[in-house]
């Protein structure tokens, strides 16, 4: 040892711990844990957001495919009934071309991924009537409004879930002005990620 780093006998001491540490750590995870990518929650669950990773494909077997030049994000024109805004958003899987002759299975809003998107102004009386074409439920939380808790959208806390070929009406004002985004809080990690959010 020249006195300017560390020997080769203290190398190889940190070395060894360290393997031994990481090994260790990933025989506990393996025996204790989930490692797997399994079908279902892989995990705890708390009002609707798991804890673990749901990686199943989406079916699209009976689907329809949306072509190339189709763009999410869309404004969605409202309907008015009674001085109401409303807006009918039907939550339905999808191919969605994102190359040529390139396609992948989504959930959508109204057709589109990133799903439409809906223009009020602050103070609007707004009504989302949903349909849930999925083969699982759903439920939409209005991210950043200041709306009634049982409008909020968390399921399993604030409401049910939007079983499978159900339908939930939504009503509230709009507050605040602002841009802010809808979303998935049913099993989020899995629906959000493949599809369902929409400004």
């Amino acid at each position: 040892m020249d006195g300017k780093g560390p020997s080769r006998l203290a190398t190889g001491v940190a070395t060894i711990i360290t393997v031994a540490l990481l090994t260790t750590g990933i025989l506990v995870a393996a025996r204790f844990g989930d490692l797997s990518m399994r079908a279902g929650m892989g995990g705890m669950e708390m009002g609707g957001l798991s804890m673990g990773m749901d990686m199943r494909p989406v079916d699209t077997r009976g689907v329809r495919t949306q072509p190339l030049e189709a763009r999410g994000g869309q404004r969605l024109a409202p309907t008015v009934v009674a001085g109401t805004k409303e807006f009918a958003l039907s939550v339905e899987r999808v191919r969605w071309t994102i190359l040529p002759n390139i396609t992948v299975g989504a959930y959508s809003y109204n057709g589109s991924v990133p799903g439409p998107e809906l223009r009020v102004t602050e103070g609007d009386r707004i009504r989302v009537v949903v349909t849930n074409r999925l083969p699982e439920p759903t439920s939409i939380h209005w991210h950043g409004l200041e709306i009634d808790n049982g409008q909020d959208g968390a399921a399993g806390v604030t409401q049910e879930p939007i079983a499978a070929g159900q339908t939930y009406t939504y009503e509230f004002a709009a507050r605040p002005a602002g841009t802010f985004f809808y979303h998935s809080h049913f099993a989020a990690d899995r629906q959000q990620s493949i599809g369902l959010t929409a400004p």
